[in-house]
């Protein structure tokens, strides 16, 4: 028997490369791949009819993702830590985290940050990742604090002592970022895209934008900059919402799909 599990969009990498004109050639043969195979595993619901959409004929079952709220929780917040990286405590920081690749939404988000400085806004940005658009994406943004690459408490401190965890990023199959930053309490500005689509709740735990459009995202960033008590209700709903990805549940789900697929396989061979 043969699975396959989705973890990325890499038939939209294309566009962010100027080829874009590829996309839909690429995707079909992707899927050629996936409908060898008995069934494919999608993390999301919105991530399966977008498969289904671009050709894939086979089984489609569930794997969504999990975060480890013991590592990644409010708690991990600390001020002292924050201004030794130079934000002040009234400061309200926005914060990327991922692979610094163009694919990410980095121009997105440059624009995004652009517009606000145009509204009178001084965006305290923090960058926590690394990869081959960062020289690019720091040039961009001078003014921002780039941490490089972060694991572990470091990466769950990072979280948690931001404000605004804003997520440009449309070739996401589920979002594993998004999630960590809802369970460190941190309300969401992202993109309205397969994943982001998902996990966040539009106007409960933070904000969707229209995919390509900076000047929304600018928009969802100022009023949350502006709005405190807004925050503190997206961040309360945030943590309400990541309690419902726990890795146990969704890992024994995997399992039991697993076993239930194998009996089937089974009882198909014994019958041929």
């Amino acid at each position: 028997m043969t699975v396959a599990s989705v973890h990325t969009r890499f038939d939209t990498y294309l566009r962010y490369y100027r080829l874009g004109a590829l996309e839909r050639y690429l995707s079909t043969q992707i899927n050629k791949v996936y409908n060898q195979c008995d069934e494919i595993y999608v993390p999301t619901p919105c991530m399966e009819t977008t498969m289904r959409e671009t050709g894939v004929t086979v089984p489609i079952k569930r794997w969504s993702r999990g975060v480890d709220d013991k590592l990644f929780n409010p708690e991990q917040r600390d001020l002292t830590w924050r201004k030794a990286v130079g934000f002040e405590e009234q400061d309200v920081v926005i914060t990327f985290v991922g692979r610094l690749v163009l694919e990410k939404g980095l121009d997105q988000f440059v624009t995004a940050i652009d517009f606000l400085q145009r509204k009178g806004i001084t965006p305290h940005v923090m960058v926590v990742g690394d990869g081959p658009a960062r020289k690019w994406f720091q040039h961009r943004l001078p003014g921002a604090k780039f941490l490089g690459f972060l694991t572990g408490h470091e990466l769950a401190r990072a979280y948690a002592s931001s404000d605004i965890f804003f997520n440009p990023s449309r070739t996401e199959a589920f979002g594993n970022v998004t999630l960590e930053a809802m369970a460190s309490g941190v309300p969401q500005v992202c993109v309205d895209a397969t994943g982001s689509r998902f996990l966040v709740r539009h106007g409960e735990t933070g904000f969707l934008a229209p995919p390509d459009d900076a000047k929304a995202m600018a928009q969802h960033l100022a009023e949350l900059i502006a709005n405190p008590g807004l925050r503190s209700s997206f961040s309360l709903a945030s943590m309400r919402r990541s309690q419902q990805f726990h890795w146990d549940n969704i890992l024994l789900e995997v399992i039991s799909n697993y076993q239930r697929s194998l009996v089937v396989k089974a009882d198909q061979t014994n019958i041929l």
